[in-house]
């Protein structure tokens, strides 16, 4: 609501950008009906209150956001785990979002082409085609990730007794007895 303050700024918006509090229902008994001031005065107090007062305010409202923000900037720094790669790595960059629920949430392998400072990387695929990522979405490949694995044979224990067995007075229809 534009009457509730705001925690980093200590005002309310109406307050940042009119001057003025907003007048609510809650309120509205406990204020005068009328003012014995003429318009003059009310001009000239509100034309000194928004060209000295009103500046002063949206200052505070700043360096409150300034500081709000360096401190929200060192609670998140002191999670974020560094991630460096070399020109020349090969990396897989992660999907926003996976093309289906079973799919690989990470696409590649990518070669970087150039570091970007401030953690971003130009990586480039086998066909040429570039595109800057963030580091918090790229991983460091490895090849062995794309190996086939190898597979043992021997007996596994078999699951049909279990499909045969009755559930409820049921047996499975996918199973021929």
């Amino acid at each position: 609501m534009r009457t509730s303050i705001n925690r980093s700024i200590g005002k309310t918006p109406a307050e940042i950008v009119y001057g003025l509090t907003l007048l609510t229902p809650a309120i509205w008994e406990h204020q005068p009906l009328t003012q014995d001031i003429d318009s003059e005065t009310l001009l000239k107090e509100r034309k000194n209150f928004i060209s000295e007062v009103l500046p002063t305010y949206r200052q505070a409202a700043y360096d409150l956001g300034v500081k709000s923000k360096s401190i929200e900037a060192l609670y998140y720094n002191r999670k974020v785990r560094p991630r460096f790669f070399k020109v020349g790595d090969q990396v897989l960059k992660a999907l926003a979002v996976p093309y289906t629920a079973l799919s690989d949430k990470n696409v590649g392998p990518f070669k970087i082409s150039k570091d970007c400072k401030d953690g971003v990387y130009e990586i480039t695929d086998t066909e040429g085609r570039s595109d800057l990522v963030h580091a918090d979405r790229l991983v460091k490949y490895n090849s062995a990730w794309s190996a086939i694995p190898v597979v043992q044979t021997g007996s596994a224990r078999s699951t049909l007794s279990s499909l045969i067995r009755p559930f409820r007075g049921k047996v499975n229809e996918d199973v021929l007895i």
